[in-house]
């Protein structure tokens, strides 16, 4: 996903600094301003969503979104927006999960590791009555069709290519693990 947004920034800015940071730098603003406003949306006069914007626009990692193009600068805005979509079908919309599962695809391409948070949206929602009642809904689901949709010519391209990024990705997941339990007493 980055080197796509690298391309992106060039052929606007041309082969500059600029032109290599443009994407991350707007994807960081973009973040921000999804993180402060949709919450404001959902409930006018919270001051909490604008807090949470400036908040998130002084931490490093969006410092650094300006400066360096890394992979956690497309990952952040698909995730924060994925995460927006996600929470807007208080009302049972069907259409905002669609919209969910749209943006956790582009997450996955960003980092197979990004379908976590997701799974980990589904296990929170399965604690509240009005969760449960979502996941009994097929809209939930449908959003997990469409994220995979969008990532399949990943895996396709994987499939045929002896599943490099998986084996990557995975693989240091498990020595990460390894490592974690090695610290245990047995």
């Amino acid at each position: 996903m980055i080197a796509w947004w690298i391309w992106l920034g060039r052929q606007i800015a041309g082969d500059t600094a600029l032109g290599v940071r443009l994407a991350p730098a707007f994807a960081g603003a973009l973040t921000a301003l999804l993180t402060s406003t949709w919450r404001a949306s959902r409930a006018s006069g919270d001051r909490t969503a604008a807090r949470a914007g400036v908040w998130l626009s002084a931490t490093v990692l969006m410092g650094l979104a300006g400066q360096m193009a890394v992979p956690d600068a497309p990952g952040t805005l698909f995730w924060t927006a994925a995460l927006c979509c996600a929470s807007a079908p208080v009302r049972g919309h069907g259409a905002w999960w669609l919209a969910a599962g749209s943006r956790g695809g582009p997450r996955l391409l960003v980092e197979i590791l990004g379908a976590v948070p997701g799974a980990r949206r589904a296990d929170l929602a399965a604690l509240t009555p009005q969760g449960r009642r979502q996941l009994r809904s097929p809209w939930p689901w449908l959003a997990a069709v469409v994220a995979l949709a969008v990532f399949a010519p990943n895996i396709a391209w994987n499939a045929s290519h002896g599943w490099m990024t998986f084996t990557k990705q995975f693989g240091r997941a498990r020595r990460r693990a390894a490592r974690a339990w090695a610290i245990w007493p047995s």
